[in-house]
């Protein structure tokens, strides 16, 4: 399966073993493509499945993927905060040493 990752992942299955780097674009197994933890990075859009290599595909497949992510982020809405002037600190005062 041609697979465009967003994130690390490290599949077990067995006595097999595979670690999909950070965006990585290539080929997997075909046992990794079954296993449970790839099929859940799919569905949340944490690895794309481009149709082909050519990159109108890639960036369709990354669209796509994108989307799905932000559904299923759960981390709330980061609100912008009024624009406030800094805290003046006091100023310290020296000691003369003459």
């Amino acid at each position: 399966m041609f697979i465009n990752s967003k994130k690390r992942f490290e599949i077990r299955e067995g006595n097999q073993r595979l670690v999909i780097p950070y965006n990585f674009i290539g080929n997997i197994p075909d046992w990794a493509a079954r296993h449970w933890l790839v099929q859940a990075a799919i569905q949340d859009g944490s690895i794309s499945t481009p149709d082909s290599t050519k990159d109108s595909a890639l960036e369709a497949a990354d669209t796509a993927a994108r989307e799905k992510a932000e559904e299923y982020d759960m981390r709330p809405k980061e609100e912008p905060e009024a624009a406030e002037e800094p805290e003046k600190r006091p100023e310290r005062k020296s000691k003369d040493k003459s």
